[in-house]
């Protein structure tokens, strides 16, 4: 879905941020802006490894070398590293009611982050990196969020990354499956890249 096409249908009310959390957790694939590709991976990344979430590259830590890993107001509650805590927050992008959010962080420990792009004429490009979610407090602000530290340094992996054509929404799976999403790629007939 779109948030922003939910102020053309105000009797909605308030974007379902907490019932989009709720639906990932029962492995509905979903992606942020009407990104199809990504609804589809994470579906598909929750039917193969058991649990998925979406989420994508906020903001890069270079002190910490970690990315923040945020969006709007989505997440899987079932990986999150705590008991979620439901939050109303402000809602800046038209007239709606403000929604209410599972304000979580994802559970520390080994990860996947998998992307999906089109790489034209048909043929798609699966990328995965394993990372390791990292301790991390949630933050007082609008949005679930977490941080992850890539298995090399950051500079290079988001160089790495850019050069495989990854696009900024993401599914995460917990655990270090870079082989295993090697393995659906080529069963899938996909292009595959490693980081």
């Amino acid at each position: 879905m779109h948030f922003m096409a939910f102020n053309d249908v105000p009797e909605i009310g308030a974007v379902p941020f907490l019932g989009i959390s709720k639906l990932q957790a029962l492995g509905i694939g979903y992606a942020g802006e009407g990104d199809v590709a990504c609804a589809s991976l994470v579906a598909a990344m929750a039917q193969y490894f058991g649990q998925a979430g979406f989420t994508e590259m906020f903001c890069p830590d270079w002190e910490g070398n970690q990315i923040l890993m945020a969006h709007m107001g989505e997440c899987n509650p079932v990986l999150a590293a705590e008991k979620p805590i439901l939050k109303s927050v402000p809602f800046p992008y038209g007239e709606l009611t403000e929604p209410v959010i599972a304000m979580a962080g994802m559970a520390r420990g080994p990860a996947t982050l998998v992307n999906l792009v089109c790489v034209g004429q048909g043929r798609f490009r699966l990328t995965a990196a394993q990372v390791e979610v990292t301790d991390f407090p949630v933050m007082d602000i609008t949005m679930p969020h977490f941080k992850i530290r890539p298995s090399i340094p950051l500079g290079e992996f988001l160089s790495k990354y850019s050069e495989a054509g990854g696009s900024h929404h993401l599914a995460i799976v917990p655990g270090h499956l870079a082989e295993e999403v090697g393995i659906l790629a080529e069963l899938a007939d996909l292009e595959s890249v490693r980081i």
